[in-house]
């Protein structure tokens, strides 16, 4: 897994619970460092040079030029493994995970505490997407996708329906929200299928 920073300026790789720091521009390496065990997902944090780690049960965000570690959120939900998305604009991001029932959290990057909570009984989450607000989180899994508001206080999603006998049985497995934030591109097996954003 490699993820750029929002400047452009350093990468992070990572693998088998280390992730590696490099100056683009030169190459150099600038430190490597253990963030744990497990599955190993590497995100940047827009308009900062700040990289975010899920690793294992944990979250951890580092300075991508020093590999200082700034802050972190232990077992942000109970599972073996996780998905985690950030939104576009770096202000939150979103951790999925459980069994047997999934749940969804949405933590503020201000202070890390978590403003938003769902559970979802509809199977496995696949994947998290923010539109480019992060206002409404695109939740995949199963044969459904739900869209979940990221205001207020509401916990209504709206379901997005595949045509009946599309892709019977086969997981929906990711989803991509226009810059717009008008559509959502769909793929379910060997089937993209695009739809209007709930």
């Amino acid at each position: 897994r490699a993820e750029f920073s929002s400047d452009g300026r350093h990468i992070a790789i990572g693998n088998g619970g280390f992730f590696r720091l490099f100056d683009v521009t030169s190459g150099k390496f600038l430190s490597m460092v253990k963030a744990g065990g497990g599955d190993m997902g590497i995100f940047s944090v827009p308009g900062t040079d700040d990289v975010a780690v899920s690793f294992g049960q944990d979250v951890g965000f580092w300075k991508f030029s020093t590999g200082e570690k700034l802050r972190g959120i232990e077992n942000p939900v109970i599972a073996s493994e996780y998905k985690v998305a950030m939104s576009p604009d770096g202000k939150r991001f979103a951790v999925a995970g459980g069994f047997p029932v999934e749940t969804v959290s949405v933590f503020e990057m201000s202070d890390l505490s978590r403003s938003h909570y769902f559970s979802r009984d509809a199977g496995k989450i696949m994947s998290l997407s923010f539109d480019p607000a992060g206002l409404k989180l695109v939740v995949t899994g199963s044969q459904e996708v739900d869209v979940w508001p990221i205001r207020g206080n509401s916990t209504a999603s709206a379901a997005v329906i595949f045509p009946a006998g599309d892709g019977q049985g086969i997981e929906v497995s990711s989803c991509a929200v226009s810059p717009d934030a008008t559509k959502l591109l769909c793929r379910k097996g060997g089937c993209l299928r695009l739809f209007s954003l709930p």
